[in-house]
């Protein structure tokens, strides 16, 4: 049987990469009053239940974006309006207005 292998170019790359970040105790906030509504996942208990875990998925996630050219936007005192409008002007985009 053929073996095949696949490397990053062979998929479609996006052109524009935003990683949202937020600081912990912005996010337990933001956590907890969402699972009011929705039931959190196992993910989500870690983050809150475990700093390590939480600190080491944040800085793998930070390195790839600086390996990447990823654009970051620190979500911490933005409503959803705000960052949206973040990530449009980061991107370049010009609503017209």
């Amino acid at each position: 049987m053929e073996k095949y292998s696949i490397h990053d170019d062979y998929f479609f790359q996006p052109d524009e990469v935003i990683l949202l970040v937020v600081d912990y105790e912005e996010q337990k906030r933001r956590l907890t009053q969402r699972s009011e509504v929705v039931p959190t996942g196992l993910d989500d208990e870690l983050i809150l239940n475990d700093p390590t875990f939480r600190r080491r998925f944040l800085n793998a996630y930070l390195e790839m974006a600086s390996k990447r050219n990823w654009r970051i936007i620190d979500t911490t005192p933005l409503n959803i309006d705000e960052v949206v409008n973040q990530a449009l002007k980061e991107i370049g985009y010009n609503s017209g207005k």
